[in-house]
């Protein structure tokens, strides 16, 4: 492979990985921000009986 395929594959895993990672974040913060609805949903509920 010359050097234009090892750079060309490079870019590709590069793009891929931060891809991945993107993803990931993404995945958090929504997981996070429903725990916080729901955290914030029962604290209200349970005000409401009391």
């Amino acid at each position: 492979m010359n050097f234009l395929g090892y750079l060309s594959f490079l870019m590709a895993i590069i793009f891929t990985v931060s891809f991945i990672i993107c993803m990931a974040v993404q995945q958090i913060v929504t997981y996070h921000s429903i725990i916080e609805k729901a955290r914030e949903f029962a604290n209200n509920k349970y005000i409401r009986k009391n």
